[in-house]
C-alpha cells in the first residue's frame, strides 16, 4: 500500500489524471498481469467507464480500481487477497 498525493504539484497530477483517479481514495492495485475490469456487452450498453463499476475503468495496465466501499475493512482486505490471488496465478500461467 502506498500513499500518493494527487495534488503535491503538476507532476503528481499529471500521473493521477493517467491512472484515472476522480475521487479520493482510489484504490488500486498493480499485477503481474492484466485485468479485465469490464466485459464487451456492458461496455457497448454504458460505455467502458461506467461498465466498470462505480469507480470507473482503470486507464493503467496491469492495474484494477476497487470499486467496493472503502470504509469497511473486510471489504478491501478480501479485494486485496483475490487480486493477489489472481496475479499469482498470472506469474505461475506465463512462466
Amino acid at each position: 500500500m502506498a500513499l500518493f498525493d494527487c495534488e503535491r504539484d503538476e507532476r503528481h497530477a499529471k500521473l493521477c489524471g493517467a491512472a484515472g483517479v476522480k475521487h479520493y481514495p482510489t484504490l488500486l492495485y498493480a499485477g503481474s498481469g492484466e485485468y479485465r475490469d469490464t466485459d464487451p456487452v456492458t461496455s457497448a450498453v454504458l460505455g467502458k467507464d461506467k461498465s466498470a463499476g462505480p469507480a470507473g475503468a482503470s486507464t493503467l495496465r496491469r492495474t484494477v480500481k476497487f470499486q467496493g466501499d472503502w470504509r469497511y475493512g473486510d471489504q478491501v482486505l478480501d479485494w486485496v487477497k483475490a487480486m493477489r490471488a489472481l496475479s499469482g496465478w498470472h506469474r505461475l500461467n506465463s512462466e
